[in-house]
């Protein structure tokens, strides 16, 4: 019956003719609602008072729930309740993991592990917290939670103040006898409305007990209301929501036929909010840790070869003028410490001394396998080929340069037109596409050179070496002890080499 009342009301506001008699027509059947429901008697039709039968309904729940009143005026308690219900409902391998991933608790494993482990164990803690913490075990968290929010919402309704209503010398205090007489109910839609916001998770067929566990934790050990009456009591409150008679009475008394009562927005999803905000935070520190154990390891490798860990050896792709353009939110020069890297590497370690060095090997060495003469040397030129063209690349950015004066023209318009700062990232981003361009094309060389003086490092050092047999006379020749410096050119390479392999994933930051 009430179902037919909704496909009038959608006609009604629809727009289809004769408004007025559909809403009347609508109204008529809210009437009859009214007439035939088993609460009639809680509302006096014809002169829209609400009866002393309804004040004695709420009056009764009053009388159960008013001893948990003081006790939800804690509010310092009450704003503790999801750390609680979570405490509470979670299971014990669970909760022991959520205590391994608080942050103090990570702060104390972070003295005595290294970063790259404790990401490990993080890891490996938030999925077994996932596991632990399932669908079902987060549902339980959800029930216990809304239903224990709901009762205090319900214990914080001012029963006196509508009470009072019905009999204006309604005093607080159960020695006193109420004498209920009938109200307009035009003065009591406010209090209806908020009762039936409350209502309809007061269904005594939910897990209170659960619940009362919940509130009898969060109020220091005080049970809020003994059970059993709660539950006796819920029931009568159902019976009177389910019968949609106080939701009639403001339909009724409003004329607004598609008035309907709004519930509180209770049911949160706190377990599922509450581990996806666990799986961010655990997140961020593991991003946080590898991201500082990266920039740690960049800087020891960049400062064990060239004294500092901040290097520009180029004139125009350089970090600082990347932060500056960064500032102005433009992506700017995003491989700057990497192409910086590789530019003062070969400044550094491939020079003359270098090159007298491989042209003694490549010249003067008995190669066991000449093949691999010809490969050391084809890396060794290739690599000061690219070094010239990453020069080339540098000097095309200088302000008489072509992407300079692109990249100068756009920036001074940038504060006038807007559109200029689209333009320059797409420029930017060529540019950064050519850098890239440039060093994947210098890596295979360096990391040849690398294999090689490796290879040649553990050759020298052998009774009957393999592949350069005449070191002994390589050695005679050479100016400086030639072990030592292959060994040391080859550690400057791998150094290099672990280097360029953190930039693999992405530019450093």
């Amino acid at each position: 019956m009430a179902e037919d009342i909704f496909g009038k009301v959608f006609s009604l506001i629809s727009g289809d003719k004769e408004p007025d008699s559909k809403k009347e027509i609508i109204l008529k059947q809210i009437f009859r609602n009214l007439s035939q429901n088993r609460y009639l008697k809680f509302y006096k039709i014809r002169s829209e008072e609400l009866e002393p039968a309804f004040a004695q309904c709420i009056y009764d729940f009053y009388k159960v729930i008013a001893p948990a009143i003081v006790l939800v005026r804690d509010s310092s308690r009450l704003a503790q309740l999801k750390s609680i219900a979570l405490e509470a409902f979670m299971p014990p391998p669970a909760l022991e993991i959520a205590r391994r991933l608080n942050s103090k608790a990570i702060a104390e494993r972070e003295k005595d592990t290294s970063s790259q482990i404790l990401a490990l164990q993080l890891e490996e803690d938030l999925n077994a917290l996932v596991s632990q913490f399932d669908e079902a075990k987060r549902a339980g968290v959800n029930e216990g939670y809304v239903l224990a929010t709901s009762f205090v919402q319900a214990a914080r309704f001012d029963y006196p103040a509508l009470l009072k209503r019905f009999d204006p010398s309604f005093r607080d205090a159960f020695g006193y006898q109420p004498k209920f007489s009938g109200a307009a109910a035009d003065g009591l839609v406010a209090a209806l409305s908020a009762l039936l916001g409350i209502f309809p998770y007061l269904n005594p067929g939910r897990d209170w007990a659960n619940a009362f566990k919940l509130l009898k934790i969060c109020f220091n050990g005080a049970e809020p209301v003994p059970l059993d009456q709660w539950i006796a009591k819920l029931r009568e409150i159902w019976d009177v929501y389910s019968s949609k008679v106080l939701e009639y009475i403001v339909q009724y008394t409003m004329q607004d036929p598609i008035w309907q009562g709004t519930p509180l927005t209770l049911e949160e999803r706190l377990g599922e909010v509450w581990l996806e905000a666990k799986k961010k935070e655990i997140r961020r520190i593991i991003e946080q840790k590898v991201h500082r154990e990266r920039k740690n390891t960049i800087e020891s490798l960049a400062s064990s070869l060239f004294g500092t860990c901040r290097v520009s050896r180029l004139a125009n792709y350089t970090i600082k003028i990347h932060e500056s353009l960064v500032e102005r939110d433009l992506i700017g020069f995003t491989l700057a410490a990497e192409i910086n890297y590789l530019a003062a590497f070969c400044q550094d370690y491939v020079n003359q001394e270098t090159q007298d060095l491989f042209e003694l090997l490549l010249i003067r060495g008995h190669w066991a396998v000449l093949h691999d003469s010809r490969n050391l040397s084809d890396a060794y030129y290739q690599l000061k080929d690219k070094i010239a063209e990453i020069n080339a690349f540098d000097d095309a950015l200088s302000e008489s340069g072509k992407d300079g004066m692109r990249v100068k023209s756009a920036l001074s318009r940038m504060e006038r037109e807007k559109s200029q700062i689209r333009y320059l990232n797409t420029v930017l981003n060529g540019i950064n596409e050519e850098a890239q361009e440039l060093i994947d094309a210098a890596m295979p060389a360096v990391e040849a050179l690398g294999k090689h003086l490796k290879d040649l490092a553990g050759d020298i050092q052998k009774k009957a070496p393999s592949r350069i047999l005449n070191w002994r006379e390589l050695g005679s020749a050479s100016k400086l002890p030639i072990a030592q410096q292959i060994g040391g050119l080859n550690e400057k390479f791998q150094t290099l080499l672990a280097l360029m392999v953190f930039f693999k994933s992405g530019p450093e930051e």
